[in-house]
């Protein structure tokens, strides 16, 4: 979900349809800027976004993989999570060596619809698909979401950041202050 650049909308088309003939019956739908998220999110097993609509989709428990306009993060989890906070979900990498990688994004794919599992060994010259979502692909995975963005987003969390900028640059300032007023020569 959101905004694909439109340099990369062949190429993602392409690879969405590549996508979908590996994880049949299950399937990935690309769509433009949703403002709404909340009824397209009620029918989906987990969702591939990234910046807002990856925390939107968060925050409603769904399962996300983390895929923003710079890259893959992959599956977000415990082992995810720093990363897919650090590039606004895939928006935002510091190196080209992080970019998007489709091998990720397929391994995540798997991820999700096997409930998570990291993606069994394939036997030589295969690669097994799960058809459907493992149980609770989605819950367990959604709960934990749901969770991270309550504690990371918590209003009284963001309040007290917000409190100690404004002090630090209220302080900052007072000292700047004091500084040009003893080099004016000026007591207070």
């Amino acid at each position: 979900m959101g905004r694909v650049p439109e340099e990369r909308t062949r190429e993602l088309e392409a690879q969405l349809k590549d996508v979908n003939r590996s994880i049949r019956p299950s399937f990935a739908e690309m769509h433009d800027f949703v403002p709404d998220l909340a009824p397209l999110l009620a029918g989906c097993t987990g969702v591939i976004a990234g910046g807002r609509s990856a925390l939107e989709s968060l925050a409603a428990s769904k399962p996300v993989i983390a895929l923003g306009e710079r890259g893959v993060v992959g599956l977000c989890n415990e082992d995810t999570w720093s990363d897919a906070m650090r590039t606004n979900f895939g928006d935002h990498f510091e190196t080209r060596a992080d970019e998007f990688y489709p091998a990720k994004l397929e391994i995540s794919l798997r991820q999700l619809l096997d409930n998570g599992a990291a993606p069994a060994p394939a036997p030589a010259g295969t690669t097994p698909v799960p058809k459907k979502p493992g149980p609770g692909a989605g819950p367990e995975l959604g709960a934990w979401g749901r969770a991270q963005v309550e504690r990371t987003y918590n209003i009284e969390t963001i309040a007290k950041e917000v409190e100690a900028v404004y002090k630090d640059v209220t302080l900052a300032k007072a000292g700047v202050q004091a500084l040009d007023s003893r080099f004016r020569g000026n007591d207070g």
